[in-house]
């Protein structure tokens, strides 16, 4: 059975891809995910959404009603539909509307620029960036320059329907001067390759997880330019992320490669948890390939160098700014700045004994280390309250 996601609260989207649907006052709203720094405070208000889902008919919007699952969104008003899903082939949101007018309405008018090409729209609007095509019915876009208040008119986007009442809308998220990849699925082969692409991700991560936090860890899924995948810690505030929460969202797969691949996302050499979180990896007995291996050992080794370089003096391992840390509550600071942490201690040595557990797989973790103090809210505290 599909997961259903509750959109006022978790964004209707799929992995590697910025494109969202937000519920927003009861109301659909399409959006892009910041590429922004990095949020260590996921409970902060979300932003609102670029444009507001109308469904239009003689020039007002009815009431409607929506459902949603794990691949589509399917809203209904009256004896009118509008369907939505990803084309992960072309990085584009599809829209499919019957018998109404879909109209998208940009409530803030701030920052918005548009260019109407030959093949369709461009439009810049709060640090997003939309292409609209409609291969069917006939697309319009106003925001009107106001010379007397200096700014536009409230963006509004509408597609009324062609003849037979049908509405095809093509929303991409692509650079600047990139041409739109041209359309070769259906709409009902790409709900079908969405709802198969989350059933073979779900397929990696731990028993016992739920289905909303296998969603949320799909959904906040990234693939980095080295290759690797990241867990960002809400898609909608950022699509960064930190080594802390990389290593942690690490533990929710119970496969080896796919556990460290995510550990290897971040190629900055100071992890803290990343030895830790391997330790209990080759504790919990999962299987991983001789490369992965060989890949975690070379970083775990990369880090304690960094560390041993660069963030030691006789007295201890130190961390030399709140924010390095990447916890939500990091250890309490000298007046100098530095943060001598006799736990940082532990996490760099154990660098070492996992390296070495690596070549012979097994490790020796005398003591425990409690990561639900580090991390207290969002995605990457559900992660830890469920995985054991």
């Amino acid at each position: 059975m599909a997961y259903k996601p509750n959109l006022a609260e978790t964004p209707f989207g799929r992995r590697d891809s910025r494109h969202m649907v937000v519920d927003q006052g009861g109301t659909l709203w399409l959006a892009l995910a910041s590429e922004a720094a990095p949020s260590l405070v996921p409970t902060a208000p979300r932003p609102a959404g670029l444009f507001e889902i109308n469904a239009l008919r003689d020039g007002k919007p009815l009431p409607y009603t929506y459902d949603a699952d794990d691949a589509t969104i399917t809203i209904s008003a009256a004896d009118a539909t509008i369907a939505i899903t990803h084309d992960t082939a072309t990085n584009a949101l599809r829209f499919e509307a019957h018998n109404v007018t879909l109209r998208l309405d940009g409530k803030n008018p701030a920052g918005v620029s548009s260019t109407n090409k030959p093949n369709g729209t461009e439009v810049n609007i709060g640090g997003g960036k939309y292409f609209f095509i409609a291969p069917r019915g006939t697309i319009s876009f106003d925001d009107t320059w106001v010379l007397a208040s200096f700014g536009s008119v409230t963006p509004i986007l509408d597609v009324a329907p062609d003849a037979d009442g049908k509405v095809e809308l093509i929303a991409y998220d692509l650079p600047a001067d990139t041409v739109p990849p041209p359309v070769t699925k259906t709409f009902g082969e790409c709900i079908l390759q969405n709802k198969a692409d989350f059933a073979a991700f779900s397929e990696l991560l731990k028993d016992g997880l739920s289905d909303e936090v296998r969603y949320k860890i799909w959904l906040n899924s990234k693939k980095l330019a080295n290759g690797h995948w990241c867990i960002t810690p809400n898609r909608v505030i950022s699509a960064a992320t930190t080594a802390v929460q990389q290593a942690i969202a690490s533990l929710a797969f119970k496969d080896g490669d796919a556990s460290i691949d995510v550990l290897l996302s971040i190629p900055e050499a100071s992890p803290p948890l990343h030895g830790y979180v391997a330790a209990k990896l080759l504790k919990s007995g999962a299987s991983a390939s001789g490369a992965s291996r060989l890949a975690l050992a070379k970083e775990l080794e990369r880090a304690k160098k960094w560390w041993d370089a660069n963030r030691w003096y006789p007295g201890g391992y130190y961390y030399a700014y709140r924010f390095e840390t990447g916890f939500d509550n990091p250890p309490d600071f000298r007046d100098n700045g530095y943060a001598p942490d006799a736990e940082l201690a532990e996490l760099v040595a154990l660098h070492q004994t996992v390296i070495d557990a690596l070549i012979d797989n097994s490790v020796d973790l005398s003591a425990d280390i409690d990561l639900t103090k580090f991390v207290s809210d969002g995605l990457i505290a559900e992660i830890l309250k469920e995985v054991k």
